[in-house]
C-alpha cells in the first residue's frame, strides 16, 4: 500500500484528482453510499449499531466487500494487493435503495404533499 492516501479532501474531490481503485470505508454511512456507482473496489467494516436487513445487506455484498471484523478487512487489501480480490460491480443494491429512476417525482410528489397540508392546517386555525 505504499501509494495509498488518506485524505481529509471531501470524498467527490477525493475522486476527480486520484482517480483510486480501491476505498476502504471503515464504516457504512454516506461516504460508501456516494462511492457505490464509482468503478472502484470498495472494502467496508459492516456496522452493528445500525445493522442493515438481510436482503440490503445481501445485496450489498454484491457490490462491496463487508467485513465483520478489523482482520478480516486486513487479509481483504492483502487479497486486492494481489490481485485475488473478486471484482464487485453489481449495482442492485444502489438502484434499489439509493437511486431509483423515479426519485424526482418523488421528491416533487412529497414536497406537494406538505405544502398542501399544510395549507389545509392554516386553514383551519
Amino acid at each position: 500500500l505504499s501509494h495509498s492516501k488518506v485524505s481529509s479532501l471531501p470524498l467527490y474531490i477525493f475522486l476527480e484528482i486520484y482517480s483510486p481503485k480501491m476505498i476502504i470505508i471503515e464504516s457504512i454511512s454516506t461516504p460508501l453510499y456516494e462511492i457505490l456507482d464509482e468503478d472502484v473496489e470498495i472494502l467496508a467494516l459492516n456496522d452493528f449499531v445500525v445493522p442493515f436487513s438481510p436482503e440490503a445487506l445481501n445485496l450489498l455484498k454484491k457490490r462491496a466487500h463487508v467485513f465483520d471484523e478489523i482482520e478480516e478487512l486486513l487479509k481483504g487489501i492483502d487479497l486486492w494487493c494481489e490481485g485475488k480480490l473478486p471484482r464487485l460491480r453489481d449495482n442492485r443494491f444502489y438502484h434499489k435503495y439509493i437511486y431509483r429512476k423515479n426519485s424526482k417525482d418523488v421528491i416533487i410528489s412529497e414536497i406537494e404533499r406538505i405544502i398542501e397540508k399544510s395549507a389545509v392546517s392554516n386553514v383551519l386555525l
